[in-house]
């Protein structure tokens, strides 16, 4: 007698595979390797452990990001003083050079990219030597300028009593004093900031020392 179909148990789904996460999905070279929804337990775990040993390394990304975004801002507000002289134009394309490799370098310190600490550490010192620079050109202005009080102000002047030729020296010397302050809050800022990038190089290469080549590969495509 023939079995009853409604017994028969129905045939099992096939198991699916797991996927392979050390490398993209083909014909994506840059897609996501895969969703974490599918990843096994030992695949998360090890990706937990590196976002904790990457957090110096994100930390290193947001403080070149604030160098790049501060020295954006003062390009910008020298662009915007180009009708008070043509030195504002070249003071402000120089600073939006600066900011564009510390843009450029924080988004490659976020990719591990190991030379990415130097090269901000070298455009720390691309940005000293430009304010440098321009504070040597405004001492130097000073110091040879026949008439360092404006027209306004001699008359201003005039109007209680004061030589424009007596107050001159004090506004030279005043001139000078300031941007040699300038020049040296400089030096130390841009000097110190550039040490710590340097100090900080290291992170990036115990990091790849440390850490499964898919992982690397998995966070290089979905930063966090």
């Amino acid at each position: 007698m023939p079995s009853d179909p409604s017994d028969t148990p129905p045939p099992k789904p096939p198991r699916p595979q797991t996927p392979d996460y050390r490398t993209p999905l083909p014909g994506h070279p840059k897609a996501s390797p895969v969703d974490t929804a599918g990843m096994t337990l030992d695949q998360i775990t090890a990706i937990k452990i590196a976002d904790v040993r990457a957090k110096k390394i994100r930390r290193l990304a947001g403080v070149a990001m604030g160098d790049a975004t501060t020295t954006a801002f003062f390009a910008f507000c020298c662009f915007c003083c180009v009708c008070l002289g043509w030195i504002n134009l070249v003071l402000g394309i120089a600073f939006a050079i600066v900011a564009f490799i510390a843009f450029k370098n924080a988004r490659a310190i976020r990719q591990f990219d190991t030379k990415a600490p130097k090269r901000l550490a070298l455009n720390q010192l691309l940005l000293l030597a430009i304010i440098t620079a321009y504070c040597i050109f405004q001492m130097l202005a000073a110091l040879w300028s026949t008439a360092p009080v404006s027209p306004d102000l001699s008359d201003a002047l005039a109007q209680y009593g004061v030589a424009p030729a007596d107050i001159a020296p004090k506004i030279r010397e005043y001139t000078m004093g300031f941007y040699a302050l300038v020049i040296l809050g400089s030096v130390l800022t841009q000097g110190l900031t550039a040490a710590y990038y340097l100090s900080r190089a290291h992170l990036i290469d115990d990091f790849l020392a440390s850490t499964p080549q898919w992982v690397v590969d998995f966070r290089r495509t979905i930063p966090r």
